[in-house]
């Protein structure tokens, strides 16, 4: 991920040097900053972050930019009232030192760093030790920059000048700062083909500015580049020693894509998703099996002779459909699956007649998966069981009293009846459409939008009238109009009994309480989830609509025993949603309704050891070692083999979704590399294995 003050100061030292040009530092800065992504025409999110890690779309940062080599010997920063802290040099060589530090939310940030005066200690080699207070307050945030021209970006002729445009700054003005930069995206990291003027220099972009020019010539055919509009909010400025700056600082990234034919690449496909999850159990009959890759693949390949089923009794009726992206592949069997069993699927088995392949036309490896059907059928039932529009607030409980977390949220939520019974959720309203939803673990339909600030939310998500169409297998297309207006946000959800949630005991049942929603309506509705420290979910209470589900009324919860696991820390919500519209007519047997909630986050923790994960032998099938894994339900396990006990080798990946009883779980895995082998060791891990990215063997 780029750091934002670096960019910038690499625009602004031109325009430093000719300033301070006998100075051992050309610039620095102090910003607080939001990074945002735009992913549609229509709407610019808070960023998720990148596969480095680094995930906090906020963030505080401190840049100095050098004239030379060694001539800075240390710098450090101190926030008003707290510690000081090094700004170490850049590790990329470039002359500079780097303070960045990321956080999951603004009130982490704030927490960390609370707006106020900021001292930057420079110790110069030739100009000696420099101190210098700039202030940071008001939380003037700038507006957050959408690219109005989206969809023509997509496909921009190299060999002709093109003009970036986006929508007029709200409240933008002269002295603010917004800077463009053009990077072409490569295997090797970003590369920066174009950048806007600095400050002090001609041509230069200010809060008034609307669009920016790359000339024909810049950019390269069949290539992807990610454009970065970042727009500054300077608060102080100071000229006593070289120039320096502080404010509050917003970018917008956007990947954008040239014309012409792409190179060639080697590199295989991988499968990123499956549902049903692999090993799962329970899955409606009326599920579709969808596969969800890494990259577009290649939607002219014969899927039905790339595939290898069985448990199904006619796999020949299996209707193949790929999403507009190429990405994800759906695989509907009208006749419904057989209740009460497993069905097992090989994706390029050997000797198939036909592979599935990117787009590049590199096959796919061979995997297999399996999952168990419901005893029951969902035959004739609706493919979409609720739907639910909303606007959240988010708040953290620490103590007795939550806290605003600084988190907004929009949410389109589409429950389905089996998994990936529906194929697309395109959701219209006030600012335009459509917006489209994603599978979530093949059981939903979500889109998700989140923001830093209720300005962002608003400015993307106004309150207003949406429409939701709802693509279906079985059931058609189906449209629900909701109004999500008046805004009326409830009471703040508050935890009674918090203090005890540090030292819950898992075996017996534990009784959560809350203080009453106020102003509550007979449609208003209250909902608990807990989480493990994977994002899993363990426990939910009943959807509204469910049996068994909450209405505003309700103070308390009972959890049922050994729901947790021992020794575990849980991420938990309590929800009051207030209900400002509702339909159940416009799909008939599903309800929907729009509304207005907050959300408290607070953790609590299980008393007792971790469940260490077991290993059983299941015998040979056709030469291949079969053998089962008991572990922690809902966690993830890596099993390896090997032949010494000295050289271990993955083999497989798996979730433990059988439900044993008293929180442990459990999944099956095949060696496939057995065949021929007189004997295997094998053991199981907590996690992914350093092979896979992971940080090593925990809790074997």
């Amino acid at each position: 991920m780029k750091n934002p003050l670096r960019c910038l100061a690499l625009a602004l030292t031109c325009s430093a040097l000719h300033l301070q040009a006998q100075s051992d530092v050309s610039f620095y800065a102090v910003f607080k900053h939001m990074a945002f992504e735009q992913e549609d025409p229509f709407v610019v999110t808070l960023s998720e972050g990148d596969s480095s890690g680094d995930s906090g779309a906020v963030s505080f940062g401190v840049f100095i930019a050098t004239t030379g080599s060694n001539t800075v010997s240390s710098a450090s920063v101190q926030p008003a009232g707290g510690s000081i802290l090094t700004v170490p040099p850049n590790d990329g060589g470039d002359n500079s030192f780097n303070l960045d530090q990321k956080f999951d939310g603004k009130l982490a940030l704030d927490s960390s760093f609370p707006n106020g005066d900021f001292t930057v200690t420079i110790n110069a080699v030739n100009d000696g030790m420099k101190v210098i207070t700039l202030g940071i307050t008001g939380d003037t945030y700038p507006s957050t920059a959408k690219l109005s021209n989206f969809t023509t970006a997509q496909s921009i002729d190299h060999t002709s000048d093109f003009l970036l445009t986006w929508d007029a700054l709200v409240g933008g003005s002269a002295n603010d700062i917004v800077l463009v930069e053009v990077q072409q995206n490569s295997g090797n990291g970003n590369n920066s083909v174009l950048s806007s003027p600095g400050p002090g220099e001609g041509g230069q972009l200010t809060g008034l500015n609307t669009s920016f020019n790359i000339p024909a010539g810049t950019l390269t055919a069949g290539s992807e580049y990610e454009v970065s509009i970042r727009v500054i909010k300077p608060t102080a400025m100071d000229m006593t020693y070289a120039s320096g700056l502080a404010g509050y600082s917003k970018e917008t990234r956007i990947n954008v894509r040239t014309v012409g034919s792409t190179p060639a690449e080697s590199q295989a496909p991988n499968l990123r998703d499956v549902s049903p999850p692999f090993s799962s159990t329970d899955a409606a009959d009326t599920s579709v099996v969808t596969f969800h890759f890494d990259e577009p693949m290649d939607r002219t390949v014969p899927v039905g002779d790339a595939i290898n089923w069985t448990g199904v009794t006619t796999p020949a009726s299996f209707v193949y459909s790929w999403s507009s992206d190429g990405r994800t592949l759906f695989c509907h069997y009208p006749p419904n699956h057989a209740l009460n069993t497993q069905i097992s699927w090989t994706l390029n088995p050997s000797g198939s007649a036909a592979k599935l392949q990117d787009v590049a036309g590199n096959d796919m490896f061979q995997i297999d998966g399996n999952f168990t059907t419901a005893s029951s059928s969902s035959a004739g039932q609706t493919d979409v069981l609720a739907l639910f529009i909303s606007k959240a607030e988010a708040l953290i409980q620490t103590g007795s009293t939550p806290v605003n977390a600084g988190a907004f949220a929009f949410e389109a939520d589409s429950d389905l009846r089996g998994y990936a019974t529906a194929s697309k959720l395109e959701i219209g309203g006030p600012v335009g459409g459509p917006i489209l939803g994603e599978l979530d673990h093949g059981d939903a339909l979500q889109l998700e939008a989140e923001y830093a600030l209720k300005s962002d939310l608003d400015a993307f998500f106004p309150n207003g009238s949406y429409t939701n169409t709802i693509t279906t297998f079985n059931d058609g297309t189906k449209t629900i109009v909701l109004d999500l207006m008046p805004e009326s946000y409830p009471n703040d959800p508050t935890v009674q009994n918090f203090s005890a949630l540090s030292t819950v005991d898992s075996t017996i049942a534990l009784n959560l309480s809350w203080a009453a929603f106020t102003q509550v309506t007979v449609n208003d509705f209250i909902q608990v989830e807990i989480q493990n420290d994977v994002g899993r979910t363990i426990y939910e209470s009943p959807s509204p609509f469910e049996v068994g589900a909450m209405d505003g009324m309700q103070t308390s919860l009972s959890i049922p025993a050994h729901t947790l696991a021992p020794g575990r820390q849980y991420e938990c919500e309590l929800t009051f949603a207030k209900v400002v519209d509702s339909d159940n007519t416009s799909y008939a047997g599903v309800n929907a309704a729009a509304v207005f909630a907050k959300i408290t986050e607070f953790k609590l923790t299980t008393m007792g050891t971790p469940i260490v994960p077991s290993i059983e032998a299941l015998g040979v099938n056709n030469g291949q070692f079969q053998i089962r894994v008991t572990g922690e339900f809902k966690r993830t396990y890596t099993v390896q083999s090997s032949q010494d006990f000295n050289s271990w080798m993955d083999i497989f990946v798996g979730n433990s979704e059988t439900a044993t009883g008293n929180s442990a779980g459990t999944f099956d895995a095949t060696d496939f590399g057995s065949v021929g082998q007189g004997h295997r060791f094998y053991r199981a891990f907590e996690g992914f294995s350093q092979n896979q990215g992971g940080g090593g063997q925990g809790n074997p």
